[in-house]
């Protein structure tokens, strides 16, 4: 993992080939990458192709592979389930089939996103050096994982209904949910979309005439 740093700010060599990060509007940053406090959490750069490296690394090691980097007691700590789906570090998703740990990161104007499977060692990284970059890598994810069959992460088809005129009325609106913020429902042609991100919206379907919406 040659290409990874907590460097923080980035020397001038490394900010000449680092991803430039974009707003919501989708213009550069001024200024360039934000400097954090907290170099653990908000410092480490990477690239796809290490963060994949690390997730084999860590499959490898739980599974007692020969020449592995971790102790293999330490590696499948990692991917047991603790509070919540937390490992440690880690997301960890059971599946019927496999078994996924994946983990997501942000900062002002970078997104990115790893998924791995213990069973398979199938996985994907994606990165996009924009703030709306998450819904594009949620697509991207969606993509790689109905192309290769994965059991998780595909997109799953669901049957929607007419959202009736008075109820789709009702709903129109701006929510403020404690302790996460607001977000809004609007009008979307005969139906409804929901922006949960100033600039960014998501058409919403009824899967029942007066409840259950869905993505």
């Amino acid at each position: 993992m040659t290409r990874n740093s907590f460097a923080l700010p980035l020397d001038a060599a490394s900010l000449a080939t680092a991803a430039w990060p974009h707003d919501e509007s989708g213009k550069p940053v001024p200024g360039g990458p934000y400097t954090y406090p907290a170099l653990a959490a908000a410092g480490p750069w990477s690239t796809p192709s290490n963060l994949l490296r690390y997730a084999v690394a860590v499959r490898d090691s739980a599974s007692g592979e020969k020449g592995s980097i971790l102790d293999q007691s330490l590696a499948t700590a990692m991917l047991r389930p603790g509070k919540g789906e937390w490992g440690l570090g880690l997301e960890v998703h059971p599946t019927p089939a496999d078994g996924a740990f994946v983990h997501g990161g942000s900062n002002e104007g970078h997104e990115n996103f790893l998924i791995a499977y213990t069973g398979s060692g199938d996985g994907v990284a994606v990165m996009i050096n924009g703030a709306q970059g998450a819904e594009l890598g949620s697509e991207i994810t969606r993509s790689v994982a109905a192309a290769y069959g994965w059991p998780s992460y595909h997109s799953v088809k669901r049957a929607s209904v007419p959202i009736p005129a008075d109820i789709r009325a009702r709903v129109i609106g701006t929510y403020a949910v404690s302790g996460l913020g607001f977000f809004s429902v609007t009008p979307n042609g005969p139906s409804l979309a929901i922006s949960l991100k100033e600039g960014v919206s998501e058409p919403l379907y009824a899967s029942a005439p007066d409840s259950n919406f869905v993505l």
